[in-house]
This record gives structure tokens, sequence and C-alpha cells, in this order.
């Protein structure tokens, strides 16, 4: 961490738009069980003010905003790792569709006096430019860096109604304005809400990062696909939230399965390091309930499991499975350089639940996820290993081209000293050496040296001996055709006049003339 201190300046301001859409494959009166329910797959929220009611009399709702992002940077502006974070942000999102509203967040970061990391600070206001006179939704958010996680608190008004109408009674009254740590079970409406929590494993949180507490987040496998890349050690999160009727809260955790780096490895690489993405796929549990503060008012809980893995370089490819006592889910999951699909099918509902479906919905996605991290594996490594074959093998060929040469060399030196030795060791009938092969028994004629000159040069007072264990590529003027192999050398040789051959295999014994043609 980093203070300078200076003149504020301003980055180059950031836009982006922000568009989606989703919809319905089944008539939505078949669906409200599933929409009220305490899980919701991963997918765009459709709980801001009017979209449920929306998508359900349309079946399908597109979704376009333009967001204007502007950056204040101080010279005594903070770094956090290898990243320095703007001292202040604001933001301004211009929603179109499917209903137009305007939303502005203010982020700054409040030094505190014991010197330590600061508070962050986030302030949201959203103004839904409808008919209706309602006053305008207003976020607050504190969080700070605290040991190796980071603690945080929001305060959300929601529709400023403690209470719901009383034609909203028959719903649970959680709700969120993001809808980042927890979801809602009430879609019609949005309860006044205090959540405080703990998270380790982002190291950026908050606006100043561009992951705002006070905005819209991503839920789920959608979730674990942006923070995926900053946590290469795993992560957990626990919230408490609460309102006038209900207190909720959740429990997140996942690690990389799989993974080719050990956990010691994973755990010092920095915000954002790439290293462990070449394999594994990284696996989440989250356990979330919800309870009445009256005993008799309606209970929700459930159970989501879900894992993401890359394939190649931009895309990821992912699984969700949530259980609740009145809904099955199963969602698949693919993203492509911020392109994101999210597919979710209701598999069940309370009638048609069973243990058996439960238990296969949940194992049968990661089994197939493991099946595919172990054959990808197995395939990379035979391709790594054909690779390294393959670099051996040239560098092979290059090595016996060199000692060929070399021998080569040798042989036309020995050749001058050699001839007339064998002229006088023929002409008084003593050993003369008339060809020596040296190679892989049945080498084509390309792959056998010809060793006569070397041979002959070890003839000495009309006999020759190469002791047993010798390694005879290394005698002067042999080249090896073939290593690591075992070879055979092969010699014709005359002895008093008449003509011998021998063969002898790897590190055998080489004696001429042998005893038996001495006439002993």
């Amino acid at each position: 961490m980093q203070r300078r201190r200076g003149d504020i300046s301003c980055a180059a301001p950031t836009v982006t738009v922000i568009g989606g859409a989703h919809g319905f494959l089944d008539e939505p009166y078949r669906l409200i069980p599933a929409l009220t329910d305490r899980y919701q797959p991963p997918g765009p929220s459709i709980h801001g003010p009017r979209h449920l009611e929306q998508l359900i009399a349309s079946r399908f709702l597109p979704v376009l905003s333009l967001k204007l992002r502007q950056d204040f940077i101080t010279k005594g502006t903070r770094s956090q790792g290898n990243k320095a974070l703007p001292n202040t942000v604001v933001e301004v999102e211009l929603a179109a569709l499917p209903e137009t509203a305007v939303t502005t967040r203010l982020a700054h970061a409040v030094d505190l006096p014991d010197g330590g990391e600061p508070l962050d600070v986030e302030l949201c206001v959203a103004k839904y430019t409808r008919t209706s006179k309602s006053p305008p939704a207003v976020g607050l958010a504190l969080h700070r860096r605290i040991a190796s996680g980071t603690g945080f608190l929001t305060i959300d008004a929601g529709d400023w109604m403690l209470r719901p109408a009383e034609e909203c009674l028959q719903f649970s009254q959680f709700s969120t304005l993001t809808k980042r740590f927890v979801n809602t079970r009430n879609p019609f409406r949005s309860a006044p809400t205090v959540e405080v929590g703990y998270t380790v494993g982002s190291y950026d949180m908050g606006l100043r990062s561009g992951r705002g507490l006070t905005q819209p987040a991503d839920r789920g496998v959608r979730g674990m696909d942006v923070a995926m890349d900053d946590d290469p050690s795993g992560s957990w999160t626990v919230s408490f939230g609460a309102t006038a009727d209900t207190a909720a809260g959740y429990l997140r955790y996942g690690r990389d399965i799989l993974s080719s780096l050990t956990q010691a490895q994973t755990a010092v690489l920095p915000p954002g390091n790439r290293a462990h993405r070449g394999s594994g796929f990284r696996a989440e549990v989250e356990l979330g309930s919800s309870r009445p503060w009256l005993a008799s008012g309606p209970q929700a809980n459930y159970l989501a499991l879900r894992a993401l893995k890359r394939v190649g370089r931009f895309s990821k490819l992912g699984f969700e499975v949530g259980v609740s006592p009145s809904n099955l889910h199963l969602s698949l999951y693919w993203s492509r350089l911020g392109q994101r699909i999210s597919v979710p099918f209701l598999l069940a509902t309370r009638s048609t639940m069973s243990t058996e479906l439960v238990f296969w919905a949940t194992v049968l996605p990661f089994l197939s996820f493991g099946a595919a991290e172990i054959f990808a594996r197995s395939r990379a490594q035979r391709k790594m290993r054909e690779a390294r074959e393959g670099r051996s093998k040239a560098r092979l060929q290059e090595y016996v081209a060199r000692r060929r040469a070399e021998a080569d060399e040798l042989t036309v030196i020995l050749a001058n000293g050699v001839e007339p030795r064998q002229r006088a060791e023929r002409q008084a009938g003593g050993l003369v050496i008339l060809s020596a092969k040296y190679s892989v028994r049945g080498a084509p004629s390309e792959e056998v040296a010809d060793v006569t000159v070397a041979v002959a040069a070890l003839v000495d007072k009309g006999t020759l001996y190469v002791p047993k264990g010798l390694r005879k590529s290394h005698l002067l003027g042999f080249w090896d055709p073939a290593p690591m192999e075992t070879k055979v050398l092969f010699a014709k040789y005359l002895y008093r006049g008449k003509e011998y051959s021998v063969e002898v295999t790897g590190r055998e014994e080489l004696r001429l003339p042998r005893p038996g043609e001495k006439g002993i």
C-alpha cells in the first residue's frame, strides 16, 4: 500500500452498454411456485420493481441500460496489490428496458485515524420514472479490508414499507435491493433490509474496484465467473440479514478441484494471476436459510451446488444444482468474452421430487466434469509426451549426425596408418580385416556404420582384443547409428589365408583370431 500527495485528476470516463433477455418456455402461471421459491437459479435478476409482473405478462423481458463511470484519482490514492484504486467513483446508469430508471452511485474511500485500510462508503439512489409517486430507492454500503477478508454492511430502504400490503401477506417479507447475498421470496415488493457479512477470497470489493455492493450483482455460477480469476485459492462468505419480519443468512464456500497446482502454490498466487487456469474446475456449495421472527411464519431453506470450468482461453462452462423443499433446479451456463447464457431447468416440484432424483441430479454433473477433466488431462499429457519424444528424436538425430561426421574424419586419418599395416599382415598370412559393420540387427543400409578401418586399427601384432563391457561406440572411428538400442558388430577377416566371420552383440568380448583358428 502506498500514499502520495498531490492534485486530483480525472481518469477517462467509461461507458458501458448492458443488454440481456430472459423468458419462460412454459406458461407463466405454472411457474409461479418456482418464482416465489427461496432459491432462484442463476441469471439476470428478474426481481427489480415490476420486472416479474412484466415477465409473467409477456413471457419475454428484454433488459437494456447505459452506464457512465467516472473515476477521480489523487496522488495520495492507495494501491491494493498491483492495482491502484481510485479514491472516488461516480456512476450514473440509465435503464431503457424494461422500464426507464435513473440510478446514481457514489463511492469514496475514507482514511481512518489508525492509518490502516480505508473505509469504503457507497451510496445509491434509484428513481423509476413510472406513473406512481413512490419515493426513490436508497441503498448504503460500508466495507473495509479486515485481516485476509472484507467485512461489509448494507442498508437498503427498499420500498420504504416495514410491513407489506394486505394483498402481499401470503409471501415471505425478505428481499434486498441488490440481490447480491439474499434472494427474494416475495417478488412483488422489496422490504427495507439490513445485512452484515464477511468474505474471504475476493481481494478487491466494492464500487471502486467495479463490484459495488449497491448495484445489481450476478448470482450463483454467474458470480463465480466474475470472481474465478481473482480467487486462485478459493473463497468463502458468511452473511446475515434482517427485515422487520424475517431473519436470513447464508454460508458459501468454494475451491478448486483436480487442479494441477497444490494448495500452497495457489495460495501465493497474486489476485488476477492466470497460472491456475490450465486444469481443474472451481466447485462451490452454498447453504441459505430464512426464518420469521414469529415462529408461526413460513420458513425457507435451500442448498446450491455449482461448478465452473475454463474451456479454451476465453470460454467457461458451468452448471448449478439448486435444491429447496419445493423445487429442484438444474442450470447450465456458458460464457465467452463477457457474453453469458444461462439455461435453467425445473426438474421437479414438491409433488414429483424424490431422493433418487436429487441424488442423480447432483452427482451426474460433477461426475461428468470430473471425467471430462481426467480425459482432457490425459490427452494433454499424451501430447506433451509426444512433443518431448519429437524433440528428443530431433536432438538424437542431430547427435548421430555429428558423431558420424567426427567418425568419418577420424577414419580418413586412421586409414593412412592402417593400410600399410594390413598389407604387411596379408603378406605374412596374419590377421586382415576385410569388412566390419556396426548396427542394430536387420537395420537398413543407411543406418549401418562401416567401421572396417576402425576395427583394422585395433589389430596389433596379428591379434585384436576388445574386452568385455566396453561400449564399442566409444572406440575411435566408431559412431552409434541407433543410440539406446542393442547393436551388433559383424566382421569378416582373413587369417592364414582363410576367410572367417564373427558376430558379437552389445558389450561382448571380441578376440581375433579365435582359439580354434590358431590351430591350437
